[in-house]
């Protein structure tokens, strides 16, 4: 079963938000069989959807994990220091080094300025 588009936005990024950072903090990155597609999983037989014949390469988890490993792979992440940069109640921001900068949001659509020191 695929997780109809009607979950909405807020469901969206908060996938995408785990996604990313499961990837970027430090440690073995865990992206689970079927998340690139948004499989819902379930009760058996559900929770074995088969990849081979419901691959979308174009669906928009799959691309955004596409560009998150390249740039994982491209900056070897698992190499630079972490550093926490912002915390509260709805942002939060660390870097890998002096190059990537993931940014975690959660609520309303609000901006937000923050200083982060040597970046």
């Amino acid at each position: 079963m695929i997780m109809p588009d009607s979950y909405g936005n807020e469901f969206w990024g908060g996938l995408k938000n785990a996604l990313t950072f499961s990837l970027f903090i430090d440690g073995i990155p865990m992206v689970y069989y079927g998340d690139e597609q948004s499989f819902g999983g379930g009760n058996d037989p559900a929770n074995r959807e088969p990849l081979w014949t419901n691959m979308n390469t174009n669906h928009e988890i799959y691309k955004m994990l596409k560009t998150a490993i390249s740039v994982r792979k491209q900056k070897q992440v698992w190499d630079l220091p972490y550093r926490e940069a912002w915390v509260d109640d709805s942002l939060y921001v660390f870097s890998k080094g002096t190059e990537v900068l993931p940014v975690f949001h959660i609520g309303d659509g609000r901006q937000q300025s923050i200083q982060v020191p040597n970046f």
